[in-house]
């Protein structure tokens, strides 16, 4: 009995078989008796938002089934109102259901301002799936209804209810999303036998502050053999809507939200129950399939780092990474020979692969659950498996040295991992089932760096020529690669002749070089000459040119609210460097007016543009541009935001040449 990740990600199968019965919505008369409202809310209400969330009662029923795990009736009823657009997201729903769910009961439908009502049945739940093929990896489905007849001023509303018979998933109560909410209730019954057999539940508010959740005691539940439950249950009235700001935070880390889970009392709890249906899948090294293919891919190397490069990457090239993290699927593999024979899985199939293939070697190798920065970068306030949603590798070698292995790309060379995974939390599990909670190494702004060297000629009829280079390295590497694994000469004379156009149009390139990116390796390089007939402007005698033929991809330049209230966050620390050398002849120009420098340093950042006279007829730019720290508190807003004044001015600086 135990639980995953509860905020659903999808992937489908087969057509979802379901029985609908009844369901009692409540009428706009007594959801406003219950929400203590006078009137149906208006725009004028709430004008800053796309809607309201008149009323929300989620219940969870707890019971035990035949083999006294936990399984859960979930019912569902929402009812908002529909204001404009800004509330898109609201006209149309899905209900997520995984191998062991099944959805008893549906009922939905339009309420137009003028009282006519529109009625959804389940003829108009439409099950969704994404491959035939992918049933060998998942069985997880969804159904989804859109409302008919959405107009400003209409109600919304659906109700739905979910029997699981499977493990235990864990839920949360998402309490603010993004439009505001006038009521919302959480319930959770449970029945006394859940107790006696050893079993607990918690919960945790993330940013608010909960009362202890009111008691009913004594209440049949036929779900528990007429065995007496008890319900806890709370209420939350006037929820503002979750504020949008750019560079946020994850909705985790940020949101108020209730996590509610069975009880553990430590990591290592929580990993051995985990282990004990993990195992059997990571501890196949001796299977005469997986030490042939481990021999085969490791024939002639010598070194342990030379074994996890080729395990690494042989899986990066020969697997087909698909995502699946609902239900059965989200937790459990597949065994290592159905991954070898399809040659596709999930992240826990990779890691299944990796763990085995290297054990076979007789490296050390443990599965390690990661909470990727797309979902949360806090450290976990409950010991719970729901708070991570991926699976990767950390292997050791005979003389100490730790490699974190993510095979489910296809571009990441041995010794990094993926900027979504860095410095975030990982809970290793080792082979007696016991556990390490831990931090991925964070990358450094000097791991990530595009370096753009160029040397620029003018020439007296405005036409310049000259040539470039590009190199990336690290996280930039990695993310070139991951976009450009499958281009050809053709395709990267595009996307570069767009890349330069980002700043100067009409750029001509020839003698175009790039390193291949399908190649697994530490640094990306691009290389061509380029030219221009009409380059800058001219005025009079003046030559007016930007220095730079790139321009500064910059992280600020979308902070223009005056007020912050959430941290900011970046993808990863980064250094971009632009040099150009400018050749002018000296007999026909002089220079009449260079760049000034301006130059500013923060705690989270550095930014540097300038420029020298280098000889006669040579002059020399630079720009240097560098985010340190990723996660900056709010604190830091006013400072960010100069910086990227600073970095506006520069990108509008402009050199001037004068004829002579």
């Amino acid at each position: 009995m135990f639980r995953l990740i509860a905020r659903l990600s999808l992937f489908l199968s087969f057509l979802l078989l379901f029985a609908c019965s009844t369901v009692k919505t409540l009428s706009v008369d007594e959801i406003l008796k219950t929400t203590g409202l006078d009137y149906v809310p208006t725009e004028l209400d709430y004008p800053n938002a796309g809607g309201v969330v008149l009323y929300e009662d989620i219940k969870n029923q707890f019971y035990l089934d035949s083999d006294w795990d936990v399984n859960v009736k979930k019912s569902v009823q929402v009812a908002m109102v529909y204001f404009n657009d800004k509330a898109e997201n609201w006209t149309s729903h899905k209900i997520y259901l995984n191998d062991d769910m099944r959805l008893v009961s549906f009922k939905a439908r339009t309420i137009k301002p003028d009282g006519q009502v529109i009625e959804l049945t389940d003829k108009d739940l439409h099950p969704t799936k994404l491959h035939e093929d992918y049933d060998m990896i998942s069985h997880e489905k969804s159904v989804r209804f859109t409302f008919p007849g959405v107009e400003p001023g209409a109600i919304l509303q659906f109700a739905y209810t979910v029997n699981y018979s499977g493990w235990f998933v864990g839920d949360y109560w998402f309490v603010q999303e993004d439009i505001p909410k006038i009521y919302s209730r959480y319930t959770v019954e449970i029945p006394q036998i859940f107790f006696r057999y050893g079993n607990n539940w918690t919960y945790f508010p993330n940013n608010f502050q909960l009362d202890p959740p009111k008691v009913l005691k004594n209440i049949l539940n036929q779900q528990s053999d007429k065995n007496r439950s008890t319900i806890y249950y709370w209420i939350q009235r006037n929820i503002p809507a979750l504020k949008d700001e750019p560079a946020s935070p994850p909705y985790f880390d940020i949101a108020r939200y209730v996590s509610v889970d069975l009880k553990y009392d430590s990591w290592n709890e929580v990993s051995k129950a985990y282990w004990s249906h993990l195992k059997e899948y990571m501890n196949s090294q001796n299977d005469p399939n997986v030490v042939a293919l481990s021999n085969e891919i490791c024939k002639g190397a010598t070194s342990d780092i030379e074994k996890i490069k080729r395990i690494f990457y042989y899986i990066q090239k020969k697997y087909h990474y698909l995502a699946f993290d609902i239900g059965k699927s989200g937790y459990i593999p597949h065994d290592v020979n159905t991954i070898i024979k399809n040659q596709y899985g999930d992240c826990k199939d990779m890691t299944v692969l990796s763990v085995n293939l290297l054990k076979a070697q007789g490296i050390e190798a443990y599965p390690a659950l990661v909470a990727t920065r797309s979902k949360i970068i806090s450290k976990p306030v409950l010991y719970s498996l729901k708070f991570f949603n991926h699976m990767i590798t950390l292997t050791k070698t005979s003389d100490g040295k730790y490699f974190w292995l993510d095979a489910t790309g296809s571009s990441c060379p041995l010794g990094e991992i993926y900027p979504a995974l860095e410095g975030q939390y990982a809970l290793v599990i080792f082979n007696d089932g016991k556990s390490m909670l831990t931090r991925i190494p964070k990358s450094q702004y000097l791991n990530n760096i595009t370096r753009r060297v160029v040397d620029l000629n003018i020439h007296a009829n405005g036409s310049v020529d000259g040539h470039a280079v590009l190199l990336f390295t690290g996280n930039h590497n990695l993310s070139i690669r991951s976009h450009l694994k499958d281009a050809n000469a053709a395709d990267m004379k595009k996307i570069m002749t767009r890349y330069l156009n980002a700043n100067t149009q009409d750029i001509e390139l020839s003698h175009l070089k790039f390193t291949d990116p399908s190649v697994i390796v530490d640094s990306f390089r691009v290389e061509f000459d380029f030219s221009k007939n009409a380059f800058g402007s001219s005025t009079g005698k003046l030559f007016i040119f930007d220095p730079s033929i790139f321009t500064l991809k910059s992280h600020l330049d979308q902070f223009i609210e005056e007020k912050r209230e959430y941290p900011i966050v970046f993808d990863e620390p980064f250094l971009v460097v632009d040099q150009t050398t400018i050749h002018y002849d000296p007999e026909k120009f002089s220079p009449e007016g260079m760049v000034p420098t301006i130059s500013k340093q923060t705690k989270f950042a550095g930014f540097f543009y300038g420029m020298s006279e280098h000889n006669n007829g040579e002059l020399f730019f630079k720009r240097k541009y560098a985010v340190i720290k990723t996660i900056l508190p709010a604190s830091d807003y006013e400072d960010l935001r100069s910086l990227e004044k600073l970095i506006a001015k520069a990108n509008n600086q402009k050199v001037v040449l004068k004829k002579k």
